[in-house]
């Protein structure tokens, strides 16, 4: 019960941090009381996976957000970016996404498709929010 209640303050801090920077952020399960949503919802093309653990496999939690963002296109065809939100006691949040989307999230592409662009990108909170909310600016305007 003590992790399940740690779970839910995390995913309402998550919530609170983007709300802080204008998104209409809640709690997924808050959203209809359904599962099959992210756990943070109301933020712009972003599948949103909450991790409280001090022991976390961020590839496992990675994996487990891409399966869920891939049964949540294939129910409504939307296309989001996995990334998880974490953090260990009496530390900062990190974002964590894949380097591909980062990359693409940044207006990058690799040089060549031939080879396949691997492995994960973590940053602090402070400096993934910032390349968030630009690339959203950018989709807003374009």
């Amino acid at each position: 019960m003590n992790s399940r209640a740690k779970g839910v303050r995390g995913e309402l801090q998550v919530a609170h941090l983007f709300k802080s920077f204008g998104y209409q952020a809640e709690r997924g399960c808050q959203h209809d009381g359904m599962t099959g949503h992210a756990d943070v919802v109301g933020v712009p093309h972003l599948w949103l996976e909450v991790k409280r653990n001090e022991q976390l496999n961020v590839h496992e939690a990675m994996n487990q957000a891409d399966r869920d963002n891939i049964g949540y296109f294939q129910r409504t065809g939307e296309d989001l970016l996995s990334v998880v939100i974490h953090r260990k006691n009496n530390q900062t949040w990190k974002c964590t996404m894949r380097l591909i989307d980062f990359l693409a999230m940044c207006g990058c592409t690799p040089f060549s498709t031939d080879v396949p662009v691997d492995g994960l990108v973590t940053m602090e909170w402070e400096e993934w929010i910032k390349v968030y909310m630009a690339y959203e600016n950018e989709r807003s305007a374009g």
